[in-house]
């Protein structure tokens, strides 16, 4: 009975796609729900055709959000930097929310695949030399959650800290402000200057927000 399920899913799935790719954009949306629906039945299903699900420039966001979410989900050890390499293109998009979604997706990515998140985490330290206040909040935000997992990848942003709160006590992110503390809460041993980022940035943050 599992085969025959198989076999019936990879009949389903090349018309999905091609109708996905050929169709007006509502077409191309109902495709993705299509897709999806099958991979969660088969998570293997579509990892053969992850290109398939790059993003074109003229679709709209709620494609592209779609897309993103099923590259995530289809994602494999041999085909996971690809799909990085895929999204961090769409970081520096001029449409912001497409760049944060795809921050998070990058750090989705690493959460999942063990063996890539080096590569990721080399990744986002690309992203904040972008030197772009959206871009550098969201990667902080999603940098916390990569360490509770991997610790051991501290080593990575630590040196930046100092540098990082300085950018961040600029913008209006209070998430990547709350990422950043924590960080220097966990891993202030490592950070030379932790005490002194605290004393100086929490009381720029507090005038910030209106606090006394």
């Amino acid at each position: 009975m599992e085969d025959m399920h198989e076999d019936v899913f990879e009949r389903l799935k090349q018309p999905l796609i091609t109708q996905m790719a050929s169709g007006a954009h509502e077409l191309c949306y109902t495709c993705l729900h299509h897709l999806e629906l099958l991979l969660q039945k088969s998570p293997g299903l579509l990892e053969n055709e992850y290109q398939s699900f790059f993003c074109r420039y003229n679709e709209p966001n709620y494609v592209k959000f779609k897309k993103i979410e099923i590259l995530t989900a289809l994602s494999a050890p041999a085909t996971v930097e690809a799909i990085v390499e895929e999204f961090a293109a769409y970081i520096t998009d001029v449409d912001v929310e497409l760049a944060r979604a795809s921050i998070v997706a990058v750090g989705n990515l690493a959460i999942k695949h063990e063996s890539s998140c080096e590569h990721i985490m080399s990744m986002l330290m690309l992203f904040i030399d972008l030197d772009t206040s959206y871009v550098t909040a969201g990667t902080l935000v999603v940098l916390q959650d990569i360490l509770r997992k991997y610790p051991h990848l501290s080593e990575d942003i630590c040196p930046r800290i100092s540098s990082l709160a300085q950018s961040v006590a600029k913008d209006d992110e209070e998430e990547a402000r709350t990422a950043l503390l924590w960080i220097i809460g966990e891993f202030g041993a490592d950070i030379e200057d932790a005490p002194y980022i605290l004393e100086v940035r929490w009381l720029t943050w507090l005038r910030l927000d209106g606090g006394s």
